[in-house]
């Protein structure tokens, strides 16, 4: 069975920034898919760069890690409980995988830093508060009029 935690906090931010070559500010949080089955992580999804009005976002796992309850965890911790109105993602455009992820779950990319990186352009994708499909599934049905 698989679960979401979000403690211990500096051993989740440590996996994902060993995952993605990250080096944190003191700031960065993150919340993670624990294994029992294995006893160990799956992947985790960190936050850093937090100015009020967005954040950075990065993710990492191994295996069927992902879930929708992760999805609406991932993006209820920025939008609905730090209140910020945009997440922000940065990809290699050597990193094909990734941009197809962010694609699916709903980042838009923006622009394209060519050269940006050892193997590519830096493509930055974000979310909308506004268009997270993730949160709706948050909502409860209102009741009917009768």
């Amino acid at each position: 069975m698989k679960h979401i935690i979000t403690k211990p906090r500096h051993a989740l931010v440590s996996w994902i920034c060993h995952e993605v070559s990250y080096v944190p500010s003191r700031n960065m949080t993150a919340i993670g898919v624990w294994d029992d089955k294995k006893e160990e992580l799956a992947g985790v999804v960190g936050y850093d760069g937090m100015n009020g009005a967005s954040c950075e976002m990065f993710v990492a796992g191994h295996g069927r890690w992902l879930s929708k309850d992760l999805l609406k965890a991932a993006f209820t911790y920025p939008f609905e409980q730090m209140g910020l109105n945009v997440v922000v993602v940065k990809v290699s455009s050597a990193n094909k995988e990734a941009q197809i992820f962010d694609e699916h779950v709903g980042f838009e990319e923006q622009c394209r830093l060519p050269g940006a990186y050892d193997d590519g352009d830096m493509i930055i994708y974000t979310m909308l508060k506004d268009e997270c499909r993730w949160l709706e599934l948050n909502e409860k049905p209102e009741a009917e009029a009768a």
